[in-house]
């Protein structure tokens, strides 16, 4: 009978050290979760909770499993709808019952806290398999006290499992790498579908499981007997071939997905005028996808043709000569790991195949690739209305002013940068063992998240945990160097990065201990405002729809809501004429005539200053108003920023959204009786 080896004391602190760092991670995730219950102050909280609804009652009516709305996978909404009734019934025993709507937005919100955590424990996991127990260690303490995926977390949104997911396809390709062979392909295979039902766009992770595929088909294979090399060369030529017929056919391509655009805008034509909409609009909106599209998938073309001329070039080298037809033969793997999660996909997201026309088309219930085509800039000659403060700015460079800074906290922030180039660096002089793959996919990231015309936090997430995986390898070099001073500074760092990183997860985090700037602007306008008075509230992001029906809602007041670009031609980036400047004049006028009272957050301005001249009425509008020009003075303004003891830690130079959904500034105007 085997008995089993009592854990020695040095895997009893390493435990005790983990399970300290993942409660550290979920406290941190789980304080002040409830942050503005019971209203939904967050757009794309709305979006999540309402696409998990809309599934719940297609599940109940027997229809195609569909969500509402198909620019992210169902894999959230199903999850989102098995943990609530538990939770759920949970909270019934302690005599705390929930409506659906409530439970779903603190089951959302929950979802994303334990989704990040278990992303802190992949963490961990990777570090030890790169570089031993106190790498892991500190990767994913880093991590734990990163403050953008802290932030993230707090949303019922579906950023925290999409990272989640999409680390899991790199730990598991990193595993592979090791341990290479079949079950370890498909369980890559696994957690890329897993991903892909969260977020399309993960499909540019597969390249890194077949990438550890490849690295050890061509040395299981190199000293081989060469076999049909043609074979190989054919699968090259004819990548090519395609790429040329593409690119050959690209006017027809691009007239096609014109006319597919027209139909559907043909086809909605009565909705849409029944809505409000401009034709004219709309007209450019569908010209404009049809033209991302074609630029999208020329560009894909493209870079297929140039991967199979440089495979070509390389098949008939002597190197090649071996290596290609290797992996020609072995590729039964790859085809088999990503069928198997595009099975996956497939099977969570049936309406894929079965509604293509509805879930993938542009427009079509804010389809994948409608999204795909905003985020990646294809549509950069019609800017949308909620990225104008992203014209004219650097790529990488915006990030790193704007977003990194406030992501970490900037002694974390010059370690995370330093342990990337130094890994990078030691990758490409080959020098860093399967360090390569975590590498590979960060540089992925970096690219993907920093190089969009859409600049907004929440792309950039999935780049902290593999920085803070870097950061705790780079550490874990410094604290085993020969030299004492070098250790000496590896212990400065560290601590230095880690405590500064953890007092600015605090001082944010107080944000979620007192009442939110929105609802104090509510309170506020209650406590102040004679019954009957004439409330009126500009529509922002910074509200969400739950936040403006808070306002509609109130039974003493004439409350009127408006959306300024709505009131204007140029919500997409163009220029007024005349007469449609004299109209939003003569309407702005009588809208702070009528009003008593005015609510505004300062995003709406601070977004339009880019690009002002867009705006010759709504912008010089805002400073007249602050000035009391209106004859509304301002009475009061809510503006959190993060505190740390008596010290007041700006955020006011981060990206606008870094701000927008959880302590946006917001200002009441009124006027003097």
């Amino acid at each position: 009978m085997a008995l089993s080896c009592p854990a020695s004391p040095r895997s009893r602190r390493e435990t005790a050290c983990l399970l300290a760092v993942l409660a550290l991670g979920l406290g941190l995730r789980l304080y002040g979760l409830a942050w503005g219950y019971p209203a939904d102050l967050h757009c794309d909280e709305s979006s999540t909770l309402g696409n998990a609804a809309g599934l719940a009652r297609v599940l109940a009516e027997g229809g195609l499993p569909c969500a509402p709305r198909s620019n992210y996978g169902n894999l959230p909404y199903y999850l989102l709808l098995l943990m609530a009734t538990p939770l759920g019934a949970l909270l019934g025993l302690f005599g705390s019952a929930l409506d659906t709507g409530a439970l779903y937005l603190l089951t959302g919100r929950a979802l994303s806290a334990v989704a990040d955590t278990a992303s802190i424990y992949l963490v961990y996991l990777m570090g030890r398999r790169l570089w031993g127990s106190l790498a892991g260690l500190l990767g994913a303490g880093l991590y734990a006290v990163t403050l953008l995926s802290i932030r993230e977390a707090h949303f019922a949104t579906v950023d925290s499992l999409g990272v989640f997911t999409g680390l899991l396809v790199v730990y598991l390709s990193l595993r592979a790498a090791q341990r290479p062979g079949w079950r370890s392909f498909l369980w890559c295979g696994v957690a890329l579908g897993l991903a892909l039902s969260v977020k399309v766009s993960a499909l540019m992770l597969a390249a890194v499981p077949v990438l550890v595929w490849g690295v050890w088909a061509a040395k299981q294979d190199a000293g081989r007997p060469v076999r049909r090399p043609w074979g190989a060369q054919a699968v090259f030529l004819l990548l090519m071939a395609v790429s040329g017929a593409i690119l050959a056919l690209s006017g027809q391509i691009h007239n096609r997905l014109q006319q597919m655009a027209e139909y559907h805008l043909t086809h909605h034509t009565a909705d849409l005028l029944a809505a409000g909409h401009s034709l004219d609009f709309w007209q450019a909106q569908a010209q404009g996808m049809a033209a991302g599209g074609a630029r999208l998938l020329l560009a894909m073309a493209l870079c297929m043709g140039l991967f199979g001329l440089a495979a070509l070039a390389y098949s008939l080298s002597t190197a090649g000569r071996a290596a290609v037809p290797a992996l020609v033969r072995r590729l039964g793997q790859p085809l088999a790991m990503v069928g198997l999660g595009l099975g996956i996909f497939v099977l969570l997201n049936p309406a894929s195949v079965l509604d293509p026309r509805g879930y993938w088309l542009p427009g079509a219930r804010d389809s994948v690739l409608s999204s795909m085509l905003i985020v990646a800039g294809a549509n950069r000659a019609l800017p949308f209305a909620f990225t104008f403060q992203f014209v004219g700015t650097r790529p990488f460079l915006y990030q790193l002013q704007h977003i990194y800074p406030y992501a970490f906290g900037w002694p974390l922030l010059v370690l995370v940068l330093a342990a990337g180039a130094y890994w990078t660096l030691r990758v490409l002089a080959r020098r860093a063992g399967l360090v390569w793959v975590p590498v590979v996919a960060f540089l992925l990231l970096l690219y993907s998240g920093n190089s969009g015309w859409i600049k907004m936090a929440r792309y950039v997430v999935p780049q902290m945990p593999l920085f803070c995986l870097l950061a705790g390898g780079f550490l874990a070099v410094m604290l085993g160097a020969r030299a004492k001073r070098v250790r000496a500074l590896g212990v400065g760092v560290g601590i230095t990065a880690g405590l500064s990183a953890l007092l600015w997860c605090v001082a944010y985090l107080g944000i979620y201990s007192q009442l939110d700037s929105r609802l104090q602007a509510l309170a506020w306008v209650q406590q102040h405002a004679r019954p009957g008075a004439h409330i009126l509230i500009e529509e922002d992001d910074a509200w969400g729809a739950a936040g403006l029906a808070l306002w509609q809602k109130l039974p003493r007041y004439d409350v009127r809501v408006y959306d300024p670009h709505l009131l204007e031609h140029d919500y997409y980036g163009r220029l007024i004429p005349p007469e449609a400047a004299a109209a939003k004049e003569r309407y702005l006028a009588e809208l702070f005539t009528w009003a008593d009272y005015a609510v505004l957050t300062g995003l709406r301005h601070e977004r339009m200053e880019p690009v002002a001249r867009w705006f010759p009425v709504m912008y010089p509008y805002y400073a007249l108003l602050f000035s009391g020009g209106t004859g509304l003075l301002p009475a009061a303004a809510f503006t959190p920023q993060p505190h740390l003891g008596p010290w007041t830690l700006s955020d006011r130079n981060s990206e606008p959204t870094f701000r927008l959904f959880d302590h946006p500034d917001v200002y009441v105007f009124q006027r003097p009786r």
